[in-house]
């Protein structure tokens, strides 16, 4: 299927593709208006008139409600195909947490508040879907859904394709997941009791870390039936007792309603959280520690005001010189330095390449190799904050004055030229990436005026010099860093129940939260992922979001860099002063395959 952009009479844009649904392919797109994202579902012109897609599409326009998956608008997608001038698709909600079985995959269990409140959202919808006659039938964390909210996540339930009306439900065969259906659904019986059944099965999985069953169809159904569980003592009382009674095999000895299901779950929740006054959000999975050593290398008197890497070496910008080191017999040795002014400079690197830009009258930009070579750009004048691609191709200069934000956009060769402007929201600017030679974003964050909640902003231009969409987040980011992975950026989300990293993969948009036992202070980009820093601790992150090393120090980390494949690059603090050392990631024993 060959979609061109949406019609200009329609209020969205088709940003990516998602993925593919059961009854046609699911694109991310953006209401041109509001900027929120959402989910569309392109229709496939074979399935309009089945009687599956017709009893989903009833569900989902009776169904609206906050932790539903809801249908805002029915749309129209103009094709490319000739004989075919329009597709019909359905605009939903979009989740950008991704969905439950994601985030189980990621962190295997989960703290037991972050687990209950999820499923008090499932039980919410559960309970509006269960009053309006209707059973889901299939609930199983990959029909549960997370938006991100500045506390967590918010879940919502999806794919109503195999759900019942009440009165229909006898008879009705046993379609659904066979992990999460409950005994009476392999005779063909279904009441809204079946569905609290899956609630606790996923319940079972969230705290546990598996299900309580395994095998094929047969044996799973051969174990709902009749085959025992166990559930870990560690586990408080009331969370085992809510568990025990949702997977009761009889349905008329399970909760008798969803509401009467959620009033055991917040009582639980209640006194877990009068209990202990530390609830991390999440339990990252790390491994063992990596003890660092005594600081050694090259002795610094003063720290950098600017410490950055390549993928050859490191640059640090030390009183009236920037200095490059590179690694020589697994130690730091000092390549070359130039004189700079270190109050008019400004050090730029791209993952090949190192930049200095003068704040001269007119401004200068400067190549760094062996020797320093001027390159003919023309660049703004007054303090602008600089930032170039990986390819060197084109470079954008940021400024903020009269509540206004300026983008300077120049190809290298000085060529072309171009400036954006935008009205500014007040707020703090957190960075400006080129993620490739065609798209760049400009990240910043401020406060809602009304909440006064933190939220991030993320606007989208093109080179030639134009802005492509505007969207937003509800969380407080800090630390931006622009990955080496295509579309991949990564953050400190400053979440007040611990730190978090937030990975955000622009392409589809999703965001990925790993739960940090320290606060970061440092971040920066490898091939491979990215290190995360904070005073005495440090975590090496993959690119798929997990923690695959862990080191610690006894001396306070004052800067980070990373080069080649396997090259950590601190900055130490020492009885005298500071020390540059270098150490090579692959002796700590950690699961990293280059």
């Amino acid at each position: 299927m060959r979609l061109a952009h949406a019609a200009q009479t329609s209020r969205y844009r088709l940003l990516d593709l998602a993925g593919q649904g059961q009854y046609g392919q699911v694109y991310v797109g953006v209401n041109r208006e509001s900027g929120e994202l959402v989910a569309i579902k392109v229709l496939n012109e074979r399935h309009l008139l089945t009687r599956g897609f017709l009893r989903e599409l009833n569900f989902l326009l009776t169904l609206q409600h906050p932790h539903v998956v809801g249908c805002q608008a029915i749309d129209y997608i103009r094709s490319c195909q000739p004989g075919q001038s329009q597709y019909r698709s359905l605009v939903m909600d979009y989740c950008v947490g991704g969905t439950l079985r994601s985030l189980l995959e990621q962190e295997q269990s989960l703290p037991l508040a972050t687990a209950l409140r999820i499923v008090l959202d499932v039980l919410a919808a559960l309970g509006y879907a269960h009053h309006r006659g209707i059973i889901h039938c299939d609930l199983k964390p990959e029909n549960i859904l997370l938006a991100v909210t500045p506390t967590g996540w918010q879940a919502k339930v999806s794919d109503f394709g195999v759900a019942r009306l009440i009165e229909d439900a006898a008879g009705t065969g046993h379609t659904g997941s066979p992990a999460y259906m409950a005994p009476e659904r392999f005779y063909g019986q279904t009441a809204p009791a079946s569905d609290l059944y899956a609630v606790g099965i996923v319940l079972y999985e969230m705290v546990v870390g598996d299900r309580p069953f395994h095998g094929t169809p047969a044996e799973l159904m051969a174990a709902h039936l009749s085959r025992p569980y166990s559930l870990p003592q560690t586990l408080p009382f009331l969370v085992r007792s809510i568990i025990t009674k949702a997977l009761n095999k009889l349905p008329q000895r399970r909760y008798k309603s969803a509401a009467e299901m959620a009033m055991a779950v917040e009582l639980a929740l209640e006194v877990i959280e009068a209990e202990h006054q530390q609830h991390p959000l999440l339990l990252s999975r790390s491994p063992a520690a990596y003890m660092l050593g005594v600081p050694s290398g090259y002795h610094l008197e003063t720290l950098p005001h600017q410490f950055l890497s390549t993928e050859a070496a490191v640059y640090g910008l030390v009183e009236n010189h920037l200095m490059a080191w590179s690694v020589v017999n697994g130690a730091p040795l000092l390549q070359r330095q130039w004189c700079v002014t270190p109050t008019t400079a400004q050090v730029v690197t791209s993952p090949s390449s190192c930049w200095l830009r003068l704040n001269l009258s007119p401004p200068q930009l400067l190549w760094v190799q062996d020797t320093i070579i001027p390159v003919p750009c023309q660049l703004a004048s007054g303090a602008c904050a600089l930032t170039i691609d990986a390819s060197s191709y084109w470079c954008a200069e940021t400024s903020i004055r009269e509540q206004q934000l300026f983008l300077q956009l120049h190809l290298l060769n000085g060529i072309q030229q171009r400036t954006l402007i935008r009205n500014w929201h007040g707020g703090d600017w957190l960075g400006t990436f080129l993620l490739n030679r065609r798209y760049g974003l400009v990240v910043s964050r401020d406060q809602c005026p009304e909440t006064g909640d933190w939220r991030s902003h993320f606007d989208l231009f093109q080179r030639r010099g134009h802005w492509v969409l505007h969207t937003q987040l509800p969380i407080n980011l800090r630390l931006v860093t622009l990955g080496q992975q295509p579309w991949q950026l990564a953050a400190f989300e400053d979440h007040p129940q611990q730190p978090l990293l937030a990975l955000l993969n622009l392409r589809p948009w999703r965001v990925q939260r790993l739960g940090l036992r320290f606060r970061p202070q440092y971040l920066c980009s490898t091939p491979w992922g990215y290190v995360v820093a904070g005073r005495r601790s440090l975590n090496l992150v993959s690119h798929n979001g997990e923690i695959i090393g862990t080191a610690e120090s006894e001396a306070d980390i004052c800067g980070v860099g990373f080069t080649g494949d396997r090259q950590l690059w601190l900055i130490r603090r020492a009885d005298a002063g500071y020390v540059l050392e270098t150490s090579d990631v692959t002796t700590w024993d950690i699961d990293l395959i280059l």
